[in-house]
């Protein structure tokens, strides 16, 4: 550039460029990458007038245009019902280095969908994914051919049109009247996209003309107060059925509208005998429940009594009696028997638990107290207390050392102890046989000032000073509960045993506390096992835990009481600790159609055997102690709580050499038992 100065000219260069050597009129580019590397942290670009910086790759350029940062990819987010491998890769606050790989994976019965995504992802060069994240979807399995002459539910199952069949989705098959189905009904999409038992095509059968009866369902009713038996009236419904009334022999007998059903399980069962010679048969269960707990008479009141001696005293009381209109089943009793010695400063709760035939519960409780009408001697191993026997066992004056006063609602000048009915007493706290603890305390200077942490606000009216405030520590049992500014006392299975605390301390594990405010850790005690239990749930030494009696159980520390056994079954032993060791003995409870039976060739044939036992029984089918014909399939049986009570076998076409002796089987750790049906083919 050419720029005119007074009497002549000069020449410039632009930004960039600089004079080139012996020439005044020409300019040359400056190499800024020569100096310093240009300021650049890696690589360095020279062009005529300037120059511009890069970074090596994996970083970039900051803002500044010099400096390099190296560069991370995002933390990925597994998908719904996936994951990512390694965790790393969807780890919060994670630096994903470029470079990494991380592969998504799908749940059980999920698969993934990568039309806007990849199984495996890989970070860039830029800081960015090379695709973008995919998605889990459930497998879906093949459309089901729906049978002729009958029809799968939900109409998904079968139509396309109607939505997908994802995995766990259940399709249940069904024909129309006049035919049977021929398979397993029910069908579930599986994770592998095939469905359960897929072993042959569904198909309905027609129905020529074969005998058919079929029971209403499962039927529940409450029993009325105080009665023990009862009739189902309009609830009652019978079969439906082709055959002839006069035909079928129904269990039990002449059960109907009128019949009393007693508390229970009552199987109600009908078989029809066709003039083919063809038998079938049906049954329902009548659960009949009770909800009426156990009447209590002669339920004692709480129980005081003072006495003037150190000794025992005999206390006794009328039992209870527990009534009730299905039986009572068991009465727990408490360990403390009427007519036993009790002592000076004992107290407890008697408990008396009566469970029922149907595990309905009614309990009398009452406490029974012992107090002495004189005091112990007061004393103290704490060096803060100071006490002077004026009357001992009656009156005493205590102080604490300078700077300290009594924890309590009263005037902290007060030393005066009295003993009032068999209790200690300062002004008209009662602070039973032990001393409040001596804490540190001040006066306030003002009525609205505020305490220090750790110290609770106290106001005593003084009769020559009027209203005096002062601070008192929070004493040992207790905390200071910073929210309210004032001490409370330490929770059940907890502890303090020192002063102006903010939290307690937790007894060792297995251990409680009996009451609130406890003060060291030797007032930890064990609790009762699993299997055992006390009123307070701890091994006390004026009460041990006991073991829970024959047919109860207890599964937790610290138990209360012992819980029954659910329905008829009991335990071999004391102190069972699991309800799965309460056991029933098994047996055959019914088998239908009977344990005789004439079936037609080429006709279906249904044996259905009933049981009950705890643990629940193992079950199966035999024929002539051997394998049942290979056309067969196994049904488990539910009751309307849906507890396994029964197992059926179908073979689908009988021929002669399927006649023989099918047996039932049933067999737990109390025993087993069996039953024979002969079944004759014509």
């Amino acid at each position: 550039m050419c720029n005119n100065t007074l009497g002549g000219y000069m020449c410039t260069c632009r930004k960039g460029f600089e004079r080139k050597p012996n020439n005044p009129y020409g300019c040359q580019d400056i190499n800024e990458c020569l100096t310093n590397n240009g300021g650049c942290d890696h690589n360095c670009h020279d062009y005529q007038g300037g120059h511009y910086c890069s970074c090596k790759v994996g970083f970039r350029l900051r803002e500044d245009s010099k400096s390099c940062e190296e560069l991370y990819c995002p933390v990925l987010e597994a998908p719904y019902h996936g994951h990512v491998t390694p965790a790393t890769c969807s780890k919060k606050y994670e630096n994903i280095a470029v470079g990494s790989t991380c592969k998504f994976e799908c749940s059980k019965g999920f698969e993934l969908k990568t039309n806007v995504g990849a199984q495996t992802l890989s970070c860039r060069i830029d800081g960015t994914w090379d695709h973008g994240t995919p998605n889990c979807h459930p497998v879906k399995c093949p459309t089901l051919q729906r049978p002729i002459n009958g029809g799968l539910v939900p109409a998904r199952c079968h139509d396309d049109q109607r939505g997908y069949n994802e995995f766990g989705q259940r399709c249940v098959a069904y024909c129309r009247h006049g035919y049977r189905l021929r398979g397993a009904p029910t069908k579930y999409c599986q994770a592998d996209k095939s469905w359960s038992n897929n072993n042959g095509a569904l198909e309905c059968v027609k129905i020529v003309e074969p005998p058919y009866i079929n029971c209403p369902t499962d039927v529940q009713a409450v029993l009325p107060d105080n009665s023990n038996s009862m009739s189902l009236a309009s609830k009652f419904r019978l079969p439906q059925t082709n055959v002839n009334s006069s035909s079928i022999v129904t269990y039990p007998d002449n059960v109907g509208p009128d019949y009393k059903f007693r508390f229970g399980k009552t199987l109600v069962s009908y078989v029809a005998n066709h003039v083919t010679g063809e038998t079938v048969s049906c049954s329902y269960f009548v659960d009949i429940k009770d909800k009426t707990p156990p009447t209590v008479q002669n339920c004692p009141t709480d129980i005081n009594v003072q006495t003037t001696s150190k000794l025992s005293t005999i206390i006794t009381w009328t039992e209870p009696k527990f009534t009730d209109n299905v039986g009572v089943r068991r009465i727990m009793r408490p360990q403390r028997k009427p007519g036993q010695a009790w002592y000076p400063g004992e107290e407890m709760t008697i408990l008396y638990l009566a469970t029922d035939v149907a595990g309905n519960q009614a309990r009398c409780s009452f406490r029974v107290t012992v107090k002495t009408k004189y005091c112990p001697e007061l004393t103290s191993t704490n060096p803060d207390h100071m006490i002077t026997p004026y009357s001992p066992r009656q009156s005493y004056g205590v102080q604490c050392k300078a700077g300290k006063a009594l924890f309590g609602n009263f005037n902290p000048m007060s030393n005066m102890v009295m003993c009032v009915g068999g209790r200690y007493r300062i002004e008209a706290t009662f602070i039973d046989h032990s001393l409040p603890d001596c804490v540190s305390s001040y006066n306030l200077r003002q009525a609205t000032d505020q305490c220090s942490e750790g110290y609770e606000r106290k106001i005593f009216d003084d009769f020559w000073m009027g209203k005096t405030y002062f601070c008192a520590m929070c004493p040992s049992g207790t905390f200071w509960n910073n929210a309210t500014r004032t001490c409370k006392q330490c929770i059940v299975g907890e502890y303090q045993d020192d002063h102006g605390m903010s939290t307690c301390e937790t007894c060792p594990l297995g251990n409680s506390t009996s009451k609130t405010g406890s003060k060291s850790i030797k007032e930890c005690y064990s609790k009762c096992a699993p299997g055992s239990y006390s009123s307070t749930g701890l091994d006390l030494a004026n009460e041990k835990c006991s073991l829970c009696p024959k047919g109860t159980f207890s599964y937790l520390h610290g138990s209360t009481e012992c819980t029954v056994c659910p329905g008829q079954s009991t335990t071999d032993k004391e102190g069972t600790a699991l309800e799965s060791e309460c056991t029933e003995s098994t047996k055959i409870t019914g088998v239908l159609p009977g344990k005789k039976l004439s079936v037609r060739r080429n006709q279906e044939m249904r044996l259905a055997c009933f049981f009950e036992g705890l643990p629940t029984p193992k079950a199966y089918w035999t024929k002539d102690g051997g394998d049942l014909p290979s056309n067969n399939r196994v049904e488990h049986l539910y009751d309307l709580d849906l507890n396994y009570n029964g197992i059926s076998v179908i073979v689908s076409s009988m021929t002669t050499q399927d006649g023989g002796k099918y047996e039932c089987n049933i067999v737990n750790s109390t025993g087993s038992d069996k039953q024979v049906v002969d079944v004759t083919v014509t």
